[in-house]
């Protein structure tokens, strides 16, 4: 059986707003790798999922633009979306920041738009100079994410990872840019 957390005792403390959602945990090794399996696997009652050739020249290309990464950026390259349920977070972040916009330029639009939402609202809340300035912007991009995610995926797709999301803005306008809570350091 569950009891109450020792921390609600603590006054004036809020669950929600005073803890960081850890983009490590939240965003790269659960939302990113979530939607990489789900447009390889598809989804029940969805019709949509790549195509085993699509999935290889998705690797293809993956492959040509890591030999493209400088070495001394980027501690890992990832390995091919193939593989991606076992990447570490540090891949699901080099592939959801870096690689999307690129990868999947031959996706369906709604698809493409999907994970460049989230793409884009990761760029701004990881950078130093962006995330105070475009916080709100990526709040928006955040929530339609989550929304658009529940329509072309479906109710599966709304995880407690996915929730998480509607938080992160805030965090940043409180905490600092995401790059500087994570548990990446760790």
């Amino acid at each position: 059986p569950h009891s109450q957390t020792p921390f609600s005792l603590i006054p004036n403390l809020d669950l929600v707003k005073d803890f960081v959602s850890d983009s490590m945990h939240c965003v790269y090794t659960g939302v990113t790798k979530k939607l990489t399996e789900i447009v390889q696997v598809g989804v029940p009652d969805k019709t949509f999922k790549l195509t085993t050739n699509v999935i290889d020249d998705i690797g293809i290309k993956q492959l040509n633009l890591n030999e493209q990464l400088p070495i001394y950026f980027f501690a890992r390259k990832p390995r091919v979306i193939a593989e991606s349920s076992l990447w570490k977070a540090c891949e699901a972040r080099v592939f959801l920041l870096y690689y999307v916009p690129i990868l999947f330029t031959g996706l369906p639009t709604a698809y493409f738009n999907h994970m460049c939402l989230l793409s884009m609202a990761m760029n701004i809340l990881e950078s130093k100079s962006l995330s105070a300035q475009y916080c709100d912007y990526a709040h928006e991009c955040l929530l339609k994410f989550i929304a658009q995610g529940e329509a072309l995926y479906g109710d599966t797709f709304l995880s407690f990872n996915v929730h998480s999301l509607c938080h992160l803005s805030s965090d940043v306008k409180r905490f600092g840019c995401l790059t500087e809570n994570s548990a990446f350091p760790f």
